[in-house]
């Protein structure tokens, strides 16, 4: 149900790049994805730097969605992780790649849709028509 709002994406040819720390629910999201079987395995990364290293990646692999979380440590409870992917994808890919950036407690700023709580499904539903 979950990527049948993503109509930036053909069916069939969907990449999508999650960073979050939480390994389950990339799982979660990762399942809703695959299971409308119209798209592919996301590109996924749970650590700031991994994400960073794989920013490279998104444009050879057709990632046109990042979802991401702000705080992916411990030491980090402002958000930055979160805002310096984004920071980093923009800087890259400008709007070829939209973002949908979230964490537990507040929003990512400059992020194309910024939402809170991304650990409830039905509230990217809302974020994705907003793309």
């Amino acid at each position: 149900m979950l990527l049948c709002y993503f109509y930036l994406i053909k069916p069939g040819e969907g990449i999508f790049f999650i960073v979050n720390d939480d390994r389950r629910l990339v799982l979660d999201i990762t399942a809703a994805l695959i299971g409308v079987g119209h798209y592919k395995s996301p590109l996924t990364a749970f650590d700031k730097l991994s994400a960073l290293k794989q920013i490279p990646l998104l444009e050879e692999l057709g990632v046109k969605v990042a979802l991401l979380d702000g705080i992916l440590s411990g030491n980090s409870k402002s958000g930055s992780d979160g805002i310096d992917i984004n920071v980093a994808i923009k800087g890259s890919y400008g709007d070829s790649v939209k973002t949908i950036g979230t964490s537990s407690l507040f929003p990512i700023p400059d992020a194309d849709v910024p939402i809170v709580d991304m650990g409830n499904l039905n509230n990217i539903l809302p974020a994705i028509s907003k793309l």
